[in-house]
């Protein structure tokens, strides 16, 4: 359950959310700096929810 919300919102961010790659990161604005905490999160967390696949 909890996995496939995590998913659900990876694909929604992806959507939604700008992306910051070409960004200056000392530049951002607070909002800006929270959004990226945000998509940094979902990432940690579906890395930690992945499962390895077997005969790896």
């Amino acid at each position: 359950m909890k996995q496939n919300m995590i998913h659900i919102l990876h694909a929604i961010n992806k959507i939604i959310l700008p992306a910051f790659h070409k960004k200056d990161l000392n530049k951002l604005s607070k909002m800006d700096k929270l959004m990226i905490g945000y998509k940094l999160w979902i990432a940690k967390s579906m890395a930690r929810e992945e499962k390895p696949l077997a005969g790896r």
